[in-house]
């Protein structure tokens, strides 16, 4: 290959870098500090070649597969390090609180295996192993303390049915653009952060703040009453429905059985909407 040619196929190489770092299930920031590495490596740092002296960047096919076999090891081991991190914090949990935010995981993924099948992306090979893990982990912690039940298995029926279904959030909005929207914001503006391990988001405000951009989103009518919902309404006077929908879509959010006080709209204070400034009326 000719030295153009070799360019050629390292800036094409950076190019596909750059959109899988911004696939990561990682804030902004994290993101944006892997770029800037691995752009520094790409073109504006000393890198030895196989001659054994440095070149000003990458130069050579022989460099490249270097920084790709050690990129791929880096990625390996911040997964390893999450997974023993998120299984360390499950463990100190109680067994009720662990399995919820594994089963809202496992929602998540087997979401969006759905959505593969009417033409969005599905699962990759990393959130498919991911899956087995959390389904594994949740039996783990259904059998780990004594008098606990076994974990049901497909063939026993279910012992509880919910008394209604509680639809996604994206369901409840009158534009699926808008909560992309709302989404991309909410990220800039760090209320929320994708779980490196699943992809799922966390809330990293307090649940008011949660419940004040609920009320926001009704004030300004971007939410919806579903069809396929038909006991299921979000515009009840203490929108207890409203804060169900709100707090199952947020990995980290319980909704307090049968009333949480923060979605009531005598705790919803000006203030919590006033975070939401952005969010305008139609």
């Amino acid at each position: 290959m000719t030295e153009t040619e070799i360019q050629n196929r390292i800036d094409g190489y950076f190019d596909k870098l750059t959109e899988f770092i911004e696939t990561l299930p990682m804030t902004e920031k994290g993101k944006n500090y892997i770029w800037f590495d691995s752009f520094c490596k790409f073109y504006d740092q000393p890198v030895i070649s196989e001659h054994g002296s440095p070149t000003y960047g990458i130069k050579s096919e022989w460099q490249l597969q270097r920084f790709i076999e050690q990129f791929k090891r880096n990625i390996q081991k911040t997964r390893i390090k999450a997974i023993e991190k998120f299984t360390d914090e499950l463990n100190k949990l109680e067994t009720k609180k662990a399995v919820s935010i594994i089963d809202r995981n496992i929602y998540q993924l087997k979401r969006r295996e759905l959505l593969f099948e009417i033409g969005a992306d599905g699962l990759n090979d990393w959130q498919k192993w991911l899956k087995k893990y959390l389904i594994n982990e949740k039996e783990y912690q259904l059998t780990k303390e004594p008098g606990n039940p076994p974990p049901p298995t497909d063939q026993e029926p279910t012992q509880k049915k919910t008394q209604k279904p509680i639809p996604d959030l994206p369901q409840i909005f009158k534009s699926r653009d808008y909560f992309d929207f709302v989404i991309s914001r909410l990220k800039n503006d760090e209320f929320i952060e994708p779980n490196r391990i699943t992809g799922c988001y966390k809330w990293l405000k307090s649940k008011g703040i949660l419940a004040g951009l609920a009320s926001k989103l009704e004030k300004c009518n971007r939410l919806q009453n579903l069809d396929n919902y038909p006991d299921f309404k979000i515009n009840t006077e203490k929108k207890q429905d409203l804060g169900r929908v709100f707090c199952k879509y947020f990995e980290n959010i319980d909704f307090t059985e049968p009333i949480d006080k923060a979605f009531q709209n005598n705790s919803i204070t000006g203030t919590h909407r006033k975070n939401f400034f952005w969010i305008k009326e139609v």
